[in-house]
């Protein structure tokens, strides 16, 4: 990881500089992962916690895009530079396990997801699939690899829950089984905030 963030920062991509920090031309900031556990926490206790799932899909595609449109990548360099966005922003290690443009299918893992292992270490088990910032970036960028089609994201295997590892389906919005109870949990919103999670022009 040293090795990628020097290359970054000689060629300008990763810059600190007066109290801010720009990656790959976004800026971040850092924070402890307990503030965004402490906010999904919350959000749980009243069935809300897929709002960060749906934010993280539409900021994660626009990042991403930036991305796309400022260097000119196919799916390949998606793919290429996508991991190691996640691995550099400290999610954990990622990786496409599966791809198949023909199908519109990927299958993701984040080995050692930060924010999985944290949860378990503060409250033993969970009954939900937690990693919804990665699920949510996973599912933007799957809108710009599989050619322009609204995508989700469903977590298959979780740390939290048990698993050694955390694994994502990644699809177009179509052909997802809603009726499945794995993916009600994931993908349904209350419809009274509905309006919450609409899309943003």
């Amino acid at each position: 990881m040293f090795i990628e963030v020097a290359k970054l920062l000689a060629a300008k991509e990763l810059d600190f500089e007066d109290g801010k920090i720009i990656f790959l031309r976004e800026p971040l900031i850092m924070f402890p992962l307990d503030t965004v556990l402490d906010f999904q926490r919350k959000l749980e206790k009243i069935n809300l916690q897929n709002l960060i799932y749906f934010s993280a899909r539409e900021t994660g595609l626009k990042w991403f895009k930036l991305m796309v449109d400022h260097y000119k990548m196919d799916y390949e360099d998606i793919i290429k530079w996508g991991c190691k966005k996640i691995d550099l922003a400290g999610l954990g290690r990622t990786n496409v396990k599966i791809i198949s443009l023909k199908d519109g299918q990927a299958l993701n893992e984040l080995k050692d997801s930060s924010f999985a292992k944290l949860y378990l270490k503060r409250f033993g088990k969970s009954n939900y699939f937690v990693d919804n910032i990665y699920r949510g970036y996973a599912a933007g960028a799957g809108k710009l690899i599989f050619n322009g089609k609204d995508c989700h994201a469903i977590e298959t295997k979780c740390i939290a829950k048990g698993d050694d590892t955390c694994e994502f389906v990644i699809k177009p919005v179509d052909k997802f089984d809603y009726t499945k109870q794995i993916v009600k949990d994931q993908l349904s919103f209350p419809k009274k905030f509905q309006n919450i999670i609409e899309t943003n022009p």
